[in-house]
């Protein structure tokens, strides 16, 4: 699977404008209509219908306790593909021109994947990639521990075990390993959600949600965070098998071993993803060139 194919979607949270401010700086962009669709002692969502007819929502959200209510706003764009990257760019850019700004002890970023051309043991792959490099990934993004402790914790090690022991063969096993029992009825915010990954979107909603990124209004930043996302599902769909043994990250030599795993395990070679690669391994020590440091001629 190349992953220029795999559809998705993102959430961003911000502070500092209302959310009509921002619902018009999306607009801007995007083209299309402006509506406020809700109440204001709900999420108060405000939404933008663009020109190609697709909805992205502006809505409060109860999680940004720096900000008063009328400027908490989490951004949820429509379904998206690859070719839609660099408009989300511009729609963070002309966010950020309108004066919004960012809270890192509680702003983040989810991304959502969609998994409906995965089966239960490609699931089973990514939940068990993203558990073997955890330790690189919290470095790489370096998470803010608030965040960390509550809203993207660890995948939890009892739910690998479960994997290693049933090796999943349809979607009833995966969701028992997930829950520890077979949940039938999945809710949206079913406290198994708050992890690095989130499963429980998947069989709430058929998206594989990644919750370990810090919000920001760089738009080459959250375009690495995608490229990052995708590249790790599409690895996951091709791969037969993975090892769920964690990987260990040592501080001097951080940086090599990440590169190396963007370019030879997740393939985000070559020039197309030269700036994904800084901006994934700018958090990190060492050399990207030299394991461990470049010796004396």
């Amino acid at each position: 699977m190349d992953l220029r194919e795999l559809r998705w979607g993102i959430e961003a949270e911000y502070i500092g404008r209302t959310r009509k401010q921002v619902a018009e700086a999306i607009q801007s962009v995007v083209g299309g209509i402006v509506l406020h669709v809700g109440m204001p002692e709900a999420h108060d969502p405000w939404q933008v219908i663009d020109s190609q007819g697709r909805t992205w929502q502006v809505v409060a959200d109860a999680s940004l306790i720096s900000a008063i209510k009328e400027h908490q706003t989490e951004v949820v764009s429509p379904v998206l593909t690859y070719a839609d990257i660099p408009t989300l760019q511009e729609v963070i850019r002309s966010i950020r021109r309108a004066g919004a700004m960012v809270d890192p002890t509680c702003c983040g970023i989810h991304i959502h994947v969609d998994m409906s051309q995965f089966n239960a043991r490609q699931i089973a792959n990514l939940a068990k990639y993203v558990f073997k490099y955890e330790r690189y990934l919290m470095a790489a993004l370096k998470i803010n521990p608030k965040r960390a402790e509550r809203y993207a914790r660890p995948i939890p090690p009892e739910f690998i075990e479960r994997l290693n022991k049933t090796k999943p063969a349809n979607m009833r096993q995966l969701n028992a390993s997930w829950y520890g029992y077979y949940n039938p009825n999945p809710q949206r915010y079913d406290p198994s959600r708050y992890h690095m990954l989130n499963l429980n979107s998947t069989f709430h909603r058929n998206s594989a949600e990644f919750r370990g990124f810090g919000s920001t209004l760089r738009s080459g930043k959250i375009r690495a965070y995608l490229v990052l996302c995708l590249a790790m599902a599409a690895k996951a769909h091709d791969i037969k098998a993975i090892s769920s043994r964690k990987s260990p990250i040592e501080r001097q030599s951080g940086k090599y071993s990440f590169r190396v795993l963007l370019i030879s395990g997740l393939k985000l070679n070559g020039p197309e993803f030269k700036n994904v690669r800084m901006h994934l391994l700018a958090n990190l020590e060492g050399s990207s060139a030299w394991k461990y440091g470049r010796q004396a001629a």
